[in-house]
């Protein structure tokens, strides 16, 4: 197991300098306000607080920023407001380089604003009021499509595009919609998140495989990862464990295991144990810092991550 583990670790740091493409990044955008506090929300009527940041933040906007942060262009689709704060959201993914130009204001509209408060155990707590996400014009659903289409006919069929339920109706409706199509031009590979206790992961996860999805995954609360696979009629169930780490900060975590699963996938990894063992080191090397964005690590900090514990586990379930 150990060799076999060491094989999965080179080949995925290998594989992520190749062949550069776009991931494509649909949902929130916010301005994020997050500061430190020293007791448990809720545990005295005025909570002190310090460290406090404004910085950009947003599901969609976080796994922008990591792919551009892993050397791949990156492309972000959403809604701000017409305010100050649409600055705060996105200059930061503007300097680093990630493509904008499909972000629209919303016109009397506020940028979505989040409220994040880290407690002394580095677990989080989050108000978020999600303003323009929630208010998509007609132009902005019509761009979806356009923009799709267009970086799908750009990357040689392979696309990866990521998509979140935080955000207007009929917004996720034509982009899943988008998606289907562009799937049926490129029925290779299917991977679909779902959201399920830990003790359901595994027979949540083998139940999409057999309904036709090809490759479904869990991220799981403590860290780790359940994912099954099915290649024809033969499937086998990949669990990366937690790794045991001195959390500072768990915001954005969730986002760095969905925004560096898109970039194994963009990158086409070989092997489905690489992309999550991968996905699952590199959220854990977020967690060791303050702040999500400038948290998210660099490919030798994941190496170094990935070789801490031998924690992959494959079944076959057939």
């Amino acid at each position: 197991m150990e060799k076999e583990t060491k094989k999965i670790q080179d080949e995925t740091v290998r594989d992520l300098v190749e062949n550069p493409r776009t991931p494509v990044n649909i949902a929130v955008i916010n301005a994020d306000f997050e500061m430190r506090v020293d007791a448990q929300a809720g545990s005295t009527e005025t909570l002190l607080a310090h460290d406090m940041m404004r910085v950009s933040g947003g599901k969609a906007a976080n796994r922008a920023f990591i792919a551009k942060k892993m050397n791949l262009s990156s492309k972000l689709i959403g809604h701000v407001g017409d305010d100050d704060l649409a600055a705060q959201a996105l200059d930061p993914l503007s300097v680093v380089g990630v493509d904008i130009s499909d972000v629209q204001r919303a016109p009397n509209q506020k940028t979505a604003v989040s409220i994040i408060q880290v407690n002394p155990d580095g677990k989080k707590s989050i108000t978020l009021a999600s303003n323009a996400n929630d208010h998509w014009s007609e132009a902005g659903v019509t761009g979806i499509r356009h923009s799709m289409e267009l970086n799908f006919s750009n990357c040689n069929g392979t696309c990866v595009i990521s998509i979140d339920l935080e955000m207007d109706p009929l917004a996720i409706k034509t982009a899943i919609t988008v998606a289907k199509e562009l799937k049926e031009k490129n029925p290779d590979r299917i991977l679909t998140g779902i959201e399920a206790e830990d003790e359901e992961t595994a027979a949540a996860a083998t139940a999409l495989c057999d309904r036709g999805v090809m490759l479904s995954c869990t991220k799981m609360s403590d860290g780790g990862c359940v994912a099954v696979q099915r290649e024809g009629e033969k499937k086998k169930r990949i669990h990366v464990e937690k790794m045991k780490i001195d959390a500072i900060d768990t915001t954005g975590a969730g986002d760095a295991f969905t925004g560096y699963l898109c970039v194994a996938l963009q990158r086409g990894l070989e092997s489905s144990e690489a992309i999550f063992f991968f996905a699952v080191a590199a959220s854990h090397c977020a967690v060791t810092k303050y702040e999500s964005q400038q948290s998210y690590p660099e490919g030798e900090e994941v190496e170094m991550m990935m070789r801490l514990r031998e924690n992959l586990h494959v079944t076959d379930l057939n």
